[in-house]
């Protein structure tokens, strides 16, 4: 008797919780919400200390590629190099501040409160309760929904999202290929000046060089823009990968999680954001289909720094060759801190 009590009260409680969507991931998103909000809320206190941290290695990296190799370039190449390595070395350093900038003060975009403006609601948020527009998301530190959330970096301080994931995109390309320019200037000096450190420690001279600080800066410089190549390169991989297959971070687990579902019940999942990787990038970009074919003047938003908006509103989602009217128009004060609703 009390066996059949215990599976009908089982069968009650299944009946409450259990969905065709259910699976070993919801009760493992209950158990760890409170971890994800207090950490969010830890890195929401700290976030500021991250900015702090990132402006000051990047202005360590600049300022000793000023010191160390702007003179070395002067003394030892010819004209024409010279101005090459300056204008290559501006343009990077121009576009790496400008994103940075842009990606941490932009706002990433906030649902609207009016329902009304949200042409395709899928839900509500159970955080802000409030309408939820497909792809976003609610962050657990910003406290609010996010309009297509890729993630939140502490190093801008902010959610990378639907109007600011180009900033953070090309700040994190820049990012790279400075780190990499600054290892192929630096390595042959680098050699030398590790040979002559070695030699120091070698025969234990008493006395200091004059020089003994310029050998450990060169040494510091290219270690730091050496270490710094393999995190951001990996960071770099991952968003052209995500940005040439139409998703985000968030989206990379839940699409593989939906992809398993469809498949074990013999169905074929399909990204409906995936419009081929060419469109993918056009849309992160900004990019209609008819800049790109018109002529070549929109490299000058890519190559360039350029406060251009995305595609859309971030409500609606329509590949780059659809008329741009076809876009739902971005309701007044999305974008508008005070516009949005808080958790």
């Amino acid at each position: 008797m009390l066996f059949w009590v215990l599976q009908y009260v089982s069968f009650e409680v299944k009946s409450l919780v259990y969905t065709n969507y259910y699976s070993i991931y919801n009760p493992a998103d209950c158990f760890l919400d409170p971890f994800f909000t207090f950490i969010g809320r830890i890195v929401g206190l700290v976030g500021y200390v991250f900015v702090v941290v990132a402006v000051c290695l990047l202005s360590m990296m600049i300022g000793l590629q000023y010191f160390i190799y702007l003179p070395l370039i002067l003394r030892t190449l010819d004209p024409f190099l010279i101005v090459a390595h300056g204008v290559f070395g501006h343009w990077i350093l121009i576009n790496l501040v400008f994103h940075y900038y842009k990606a941490w003060s932009t706002p990433p975009g906030t649902p609207p409160n009016d329902s009304r403006a949200a042409k395709q609601i899928i839900g509500v948020c159970k955080k802000c309760v409030a309408p939820k527009p497909p792809r976003s998301h609610h962050c657990s530190v910003c406290k609010k929904c996010i309009l297509k959330m890729d993630h939140h970096c502490p190093w801008i301080n902010n959610c990378v999202g639907h109007y600011n994931h180009r900033y953070f995109f090309m700040f994190v390309f820049f990012v790279f290929i400075g780190a990499l320019y600054i290892v192929l200037c630096a390595v042959s000096n680098f050699k030398v000046q590790y040979s002559i450190m070695k030699m120091f420690r070698r025969h234990r001279m008493s006395q200091v060089p004059a020089d003994y600080y310029y050998h450990k800066a060169v040494m510091f410089h290219f270690s730091l823009a050496a270490i710094a190549c393999v995190p951001v390169g990996f960071l770099l991989l991952q968003q052209l990968y995500l940005v040439a297959t139409g998703q985000t971070v968030i989206e990379m687990y839940t699409n593989k999680r939906e992809s398993i579902r469809c498949h074990n019940r013999g169905l074929e999942f399909r990204n409906i954001y995936h419009y081929g990787w060419k469109k993918n990038f056009l849309h992160l970009f900004g990019i209609t289909q008819k800049q790109y074919e018109k002529d070549y003047s929109w490299l000058r938003l890519v190559l360039l720094p350029s406060s251009h908006e995305p595609l859309g509103n971030g409500l609606s989602w329509f590949p780059p060759d659809v008329p741009s009217d076809s876009y739902a128009k971005s309701a007044k004060g999305m974008k508008d801190p005070e516009a949005v609703v808080v958790a």
